[in-house]
């Protein structure tokens, strides 16, 4: 028998789990589901995961009264932890946080600088959660298991020391084409103001380079919004 993907669901929710199983079900992907932080955590270090489904408001524990956000959100972290393999692009294991949280920008753009592969809102439209699933697989290289039995990891830039970020205005496909570091990648508009407002807001220190090799004046945020 073929083998196949295998996804995490970490949802309480009894229903919106059933759902989210049969969506990976439909993509060929058996699925565990836990109801809480540490259950997830015990799932994570036993065994392998092609994915992981991660709804914020989870318990800490399985015999918590209530789940709380913060709860989730240190579970994306401790995740990223012991889960750090990186394929230059994207990591290896795909955490896609689904929940009704993150409706606002600056909560999503948050769980993304705590390197959440993408953010699905609830309700979920089983459509858009596919669509989800698949673009993480394929970033990650995860097209078929036959990827997940042998991938192959790289050296990622040491963004603790710098980060260049280069943005020569080249286009492809309707994309902008953007370097971070050592690679080199396609971004929609829309995504690359995401980028730019992730880096305007991690650092009061970061210094800002245009084309002449110079320092731009104020008004940083106006100069490096893409072209509308």
């Amino acid at each position: 028998m073929k083998s196949r993907h295998c996804a995490l669901i970490v949802e309480d929710d009894a229903e919106t789990a059933l759902d989210l199983g049969e969506i990976l079900k439909s993509l060929g992907c058996d699925s565990v589901n836990v109801t809480n932080a540490e259950d997830a955590m015990r799932e994570l270090e036993t065994r392998s995961f092609c994915l992981v489904l991660l709804d914020l408001e989870i318990k800490g524990k399985p015999d918590a009264i209530k789940g709380h956000v913060e709860y989730g959100k240190a579970l994306l972290r401790r995740i990223r932890q012991g889960h750090s393999d990186h394929t230059g692009w994207r990591f290896w294991l795909p955490v896609l946080v689904v929940s009704g949280f993150a409706r606002e920008r600056d909560e999503a753009l948050e769980l993304m600088k705590d390197n959440a592969t993408d953010v699905i809102q609830k309700p979920i439209n089983s459509r858009a959660v596919s669509a989800a699933i698949r673009k993480a697989w394929a970033e990650s290289g995860r097209e078929t298991h036959d990827g997940c039995e042998n991938h192959r990891v790289v050296d990622r830039d040491n963004f603790k020391e710098k980060v260049v970020l280069a943005i020569p205005g080249d286009r492809s496909k309707r994309r902008a084409v953007v370097r971070l570091g050592s690679q080199s990648v396609t971004l929609t508009d829309s995504s690359l103001r995401v980028l730019l407002h992730l880096v305007l807001a991690t650092s009061k220190t970061n210094r800002y380079i245009d084309r002449s090799g110079r320092e731009p004046r104020a008004g940083l945020q106006g100069d490096l919004d893409p072209a509308q």
